[in-house]
């Protein structure tokens, strides 16, 4: 799998861009007009920015949750303004745990995916209401608050990792019925498609299985892909294995050097499975050749090991990716299988088929 030739705000909605600038600012301002600033405070004004920010990014397309977006930020910021005592920690342990808990029942009912923006204010909540919990003598209090903020964490992070390896192909619409035998992964995003599939776009999608299967015929060889610039890209283990070629082709369409080769690892070596066709830039829609048989995805959560040019796994739910290795929205991708996969040239691979092949 290539890496997308993304920037660094890839993986952030349009819509969610004002609350991180938001947030950004609070903080500056903060620091700007008090000289300095408690840990405490600095992190409640920052998630005071974030909700504001929400709020004029969503004020167009979603104006009852801007408002809430507006009440909520006001609320941190009415906590700022008032002197701090145990009132003061109840209401705000109140108040931040009300709003993860509204985060979890938003991303959990599907009306929104996990995103860096959203996983960043959460991590910001999570480590607020920790220092709000702790007491300030190291009593029984403190190891009950310091399991209480770990719960909160587990749970936060378990409802948006379980989200968001669920898939994430209702962000675009898509409906699931649409494309056969295909279905998000974890991460994955479809792009939309139309339900119907036209004459024409059937005959685009066979032409373009019969050109791949020409076109990688010589790839058969995992020795020839070698020598043609391909390279493992993919950990080993997994039963399949991406072989990349990290130069852009001039055509992301070319049947004869596809981005990349997908290879199931056998007892007897590389067996050829079929192609990965990838656009050269990340946020280009893939062309629609033959509607919902031709289904393009990108992926939001993948790490990429920026040492070994190898995909390393995906992230965390908090965003995470181990060391030496960097979060990356891919490109827009396409995989035509030429070997007999159970689900058809366009659909999910057959892992249990996969399974049979590596052991056969």
């Amino acid at each position: 799998m290539a890496p997308a030739t993304s920037d660094v705000l890839a993986g952030i909605p349009a819509a969610h861009l004002p609350g991180l600038v938001g947030g950004l600012v609070a903080v500056g301002l903060g620091f700007a007009f008090r000289g300095r600033l408690d840990v405490l405070s600095a992190l409640l004004l920052c998630t005071a920015g974030v909700h504001l920010g929400l709020a004029l990014g969503h004020a167009s397309t979603a104006p009852v949750l801007s408002v809430l977006f507006v009440l909520d930020g006001l609320a941190y910021l009415g906590l700022l303004a008032l002197r701090r005592g145990r009132w003061w920690r109840r209401a705000a342990a109140a108040l931040l745990l009300a709003t993860i808990v509204a985060y979890l029942v938003y991303v959990g009912s599907g009306r929104e995916a996990p995103e860096p923006v959203g996983l960043a204010d959460k991590l910001v909540e999570v480590v607020a209401l920790g220092l709000v919990l702790v007491p300030r003598r190291r009593t029984g209090r403190w190891r009950a608050a310091s399991f209480a903020t770990l719960a909160v964490a587990f749970l936060a992070g378990g409802v948006m990792w379980i989200e968001d390896l669920a898939g994430a192909g209702h962000l675009h619409g898509v409906a699931a019925v649409c494309v056969a035998n295909h279905h998000p992964g974890p991460g994955a995003v479809l792009r939309p498609v139309p339900c119907t599939v036209t004459p024409e776009q059937q005959a685009a999608a066979d032409g373009l299985v019969a050109e791949t299967r020409q076109g990688i015929a010589r790839y058969q060889d995992v020795r020839v892909a070698l020598a043609a610039g391909y390279r493992p890209s993919t950990p080993d283990g997994s039963g399949t294995a991406h072989y990349t070629d990290f130069r852009a082709p001039a055509n992301p369409l070319d049947p004869s050097h596809p981005a990349a080769l997908v290879y199931a690892t056998t007892r007897h070596g590389p067996v050829l499975l079929g192609a990965m066709y990838q656009m050269p830039k990340q946020g280009v829609p893939g062309p629609d050749l033959g509607g919902a048989l031709t289904p393009w995805h990108y992926h939001t959560n993948v790490c990429f090991s920026v040492p070994g040019l190898l995909v390393s796994g995906l992230s965390t739910p908090f965003g995470m990716c181990p060391p030496g290795s960097v979060r990356i929205t891919t490109a827009d991708q396409l995989h035509v299988w030429t070997a007999p996969n159970p689900n058809g040239p366009f659909g999910d691979l057959d892992e249990a088929w996969v399974r049979r092949l590596a052991g056969s």
